[in-house]
């Protein structure tokens, strides 16, 4: 089993998944992007089995606010009905998660997973954006967002480049995306050559000189992570996200409470998973179904567990699959319940997208 983890700047590696395995998801923080990357073994970003399951359609009830979602059951008869849509602390919920993927040019997971298991809250180094009211509050939490045409590309090629201790990427269009070095607990941007035809690349300096090991190789000094590239150590201090460095798997994990045995189970509506250590502590994440309406429920013969919606099957939230359901509105999977959500009511969000994760599965976001 592995744990939330993220992942780096220059590794825009990601994945989903919303059942919890025993083979479950390492929580990394790597060199640069915060991404909670998968095991296989938890399943697509739209199977939101065991962390969250994706949901039916029907008849949406009426908006009950501003950022309530419509919820469809088309799957069951009962499937989805009950969920708290109206509920501030659900639609908090919806929004940072959706302003997550939305606001993070290198986040890469799916937005239904974090709703479900209402994902963000229950790792202490993403509780800032669980509480984002808007793409400012992640930008502040993270260091990361978007530069328009104009901005910190204006003048440059497309690529990687550095300015002052941004980690800049631009685009053909004079704009593009960053992330500040110093929320990685470095104060530089640095430049190298990427190995075969990858051309330069940029990431945080985090040893100027002296790094040991061989190129491309990467090392835990004290609980900074860093990568070597002609004697410069590139990532990040592991400190800076409320993560440790693993001297095994040369990544930064997500810390949480240590635990002994791994393994997933429910603790009421809870849904508890122990993922082995990697060179860390064994570290538990505790899932808190019940905040968005969901319940939690065990499949003791796959060692799994699974957020399920009101009325929800686990089959179902297996077969549920995020999409956009029109230009402007996402389709999400909570806990085998489709909900139905305007992306017009986020930030400056004016439009649904489709992408494949770094798994290879289909998922969508509101940009």
């Amino acid at each position: 089993m592995s744990r939330p983890i993220l992942l780096g700047a220059a590794a825009l590696a990601v994945a989903g998944a919303g059942l919890l395995s025993a083979v479950g998801c390492n929580a990394i923080v790597g060199s640069g992007d915060y991404h909670v990357a998968q095991d296989a073994s938890v399943g697509p970003a739209g199977d939101t089995g065991t962390d969250t399951a994706p949901p039916p359609d029907t008849a949406p009830p009426p908006d009950t606010g501003p950022d309530a979602p419509d919820v469809r059951v088309d799957s069951g008869p009962t499937c989805g009905t009950g969920l708290p849509t109206g509920d501030p602390a659900f639609q908090g919920v919806v929004r940072g998660c959706v302003l997550r993927a939305g606001c993070d040019p290198f986040y890469n997971y799916s937005v239904s997973t974090c709703i479900s298991k209402n994902e963000l809250a229950a790792i202490p180094g993403t509780a800032a954006l669980a509480i984002a009211q808007n793409c400012a509050d992640v930008t502040a939490a993270t260091g990361r967002g978007y530069t328009p045409a104009g901005g910190l590309c204006q003048g440059m090629p497309a690529g990687w480049h550095c300015s002052g201790a941004n980690v800049l990427y631009c685009g053909t269009s004079n704009s593009g995306s960053y992330q500040d070095c110093t929320k990685r607990g470095s104060n530089a941007c640095g430049t190298y050559l990427g190995a075969g035809d990858a051309g330069t690349q940029a990431d945080c300096v985090v040893q100027a000189t002296g790094c040991s090991g061989g190129e491309g190789t990467s090392s835990c000094i004290g609980n900074t992570l860093a990568t070597c590239h002609a004697g410069v150590g590139y990532g990040e201090n592991c400190t800076s996200v409320q993560a440790a460095c693993s001297t095994q798997d040369k990544t930064c994990y997500y810390k949480g409470d240590t635990c002994t045995t791994t393994g997933v189970a429910c603790a009421g509506s809870v849904l508890q998973g122990c993922f082995p250590g990697g060179g860390v502590p064994n570290t538990l994440y505790r899932y808190d179904c019940g905040k968005v309406g969901l319940s939690c429920n065990a499949d003791t013969t796959a060692n799994a567990a699974y957020c399920l919606a009101p009325g929800c099957t686990q089959a179902q939230a297996k077969a549920c699959v995020e999409s956009c359901k029109d230009a402007k509105t996402a389709t999400f999977c909570v806990g085998g319940a489709k909900l139905d959500v305007d992306c017009t009511k986020y930030d400056t969000f004016t439009k649904c997208g489709t992408f494949t994760t770094s798994s290879g599965a289909s998922a969508v976001q509101c940009y």
